[in-house]
């Protein structure tokens, strides 16, 4: 008997999607992907790559994101096949609505800043946008509940250039920035505006983060970690939005059951970045040794009279605003600094005590184990252990 070619023996793909996103995130399209792969999908992605929109497609069901893209809305409308948004939208034909939870991003960056101290807080409006201002009411609501105060700016839109990304609108956000005095902490809906606020810091001579402290939301991990000041943001869980739209379509799919669903995702965390590495306050010298410690020490040398000489005050003088700043010494911040980074990464990686020590700036193995027995309450083996209970 003779064999079958083998092209014939090779499995079809199951299902033909088509992924219309007119507002991307490489977390979200990854999401997409890890979970069509496992599903054996066939993914149609034209409109990433090309940004060619058909008016009409055939094929088993598509996930979206329309964002302020027309051509894929009309697209969705068009289409009788099960739909899936990985976004809040306001499409008809849409059968599930899969979403960050826009209330609990505004209060976990409120609580954020809440637990740094700051009692001056920025939201700046560009837009009548239902997620921004979800986000910025949450975010308010929750800093007037602890009794801090709010700073809330509204942009009215110049008709001659009425784009965030215009010059317009910086001119603005720097006109916001000037008005109030350092230091502050800054909540912007996403990294974009975060950016912008940034730069206009930059073109005010504010230091990030020493007087003014950025926060956005997204975490695009590329962007965040080059822009001019590394910036902090929190993390929506996109790649887990995108793969549960995923999974939400592909029951559709197979079984079409009840539809109009909403779907909301909590985010998962806070990268910080050293846009918001900083506590509070009034003192700028303070506040630029406060940094200078957090980005130097891991250097076995780094010691208070170290820092003094970077200062442009007096060692006794500097030693004085630091207490008075944050209540304790600069020598004292040097250890709170060493045992949070030992603990961080006795946490989050396989290290060894030895590596771990001369990441955070301790040669000595004799002296790391009295350091961080003295400063934490426990032995480093007694606090590994207790991380592997936990885990």
């Amino acid at each position: 008997m003779e064999a079958s070619p083998l092209w014939k023996n090779r499995k079809r793909s199951s299902k033909h999607v088509l992924v219309a996103l007119g507002w991307n995130d490489y977390s979200i399209l990854e999401g997409i992907c890890h979970y069509a792969h496992r599903a054996g999908w066939r993914l149609d992605n034209r409109i990433i790559r090309s940004g060619y929109v058909p008016d009409k497609w055939e094929g088993d069901g598509i996930i979206a994101l329309a964002g302020d893209s027309t051509f894929i809305r009309r697209l969705i409308l068009n289409s009788d096949l099960p739909t899936v948004s990985v976004g809040k939208e306001d499409v008809p034909s849409v059968d599930v609505n899969v979403f960050p939870d826009d209330q609990l991003i505004g209060e976990m960056g409120a609580d954020y800043f809440l637990d740094k101290g700051f009692r001056e807080h920025v939201v700046m409006h560009t837009s009548a946008h239902p997620i921004e201002v979800a986000r910025f009411r949450a975010y308010e609501e929750r800093v007037r509940q602890a009794g801090a105060t709010v700073h809330h700016f509204e942009w009215i839109p110049p008709q001659e250039d009425g784009s965030v990304w215009g010059q317009s609108c910086l001119d603005w956000t720097m006109q916001c920035l000037s008005s109030i005095s350092p230091p502050f902490a800054v909540f912007s809906h996403n990294d974009d505006d975060a950016n912008r606020v940034m730069e206009a810091c930059a073109v005010l001579r504010l230091l990030v983060p020493e007087q003014v402290c950025v926060l956005g939301v997204n975490n695009n991990q590329l962007f965040c970690g080059v822009a001019q000041t590394p910036l902090s943001s929190i993390d929506p869980d996109l790649k887990h939005i995108g793969e549960v739209g995923a999974e939400c379509l592909d029951r559709l799919m197979e079984s079409n059951p009840k539809r109009k669903q909403a779907i909301s995702i909590a985010p998962s965390h806070i990268c910080e970045r050293l846009s918001t590495r900083m506590k509070p306050s009034k003192s700028l010298e303070a506040a630029l040794a406060y940094t200078y410690i957090q980005n130097h020490y891991s250097d076995s040398s780094l010691n208070a009279e170290k820092i003094a000489v970077f200062s442009s005050v007096s060692k006794s003088k500097l030693f004085a605003l630091y207490r008075e700043a944050y209540g304790h010494s600069i020598a004292d911040e040097i250890a709170l600094r060493r045992i949070a980074g030992a603990k961080e990464l006795f946490a989050t990686t396989e290290l060894k005590v030895n590596e771990v020590q001369h990441l955070v700036g301790i040669n000595d193995a004799e002296t790391f184990s009295r350091f961080f027995k003295r400063h934490s309450g426990v032995t480093v083996q007694g606090f590994k252990k207790s991380l592997a209970k936990t885990t």
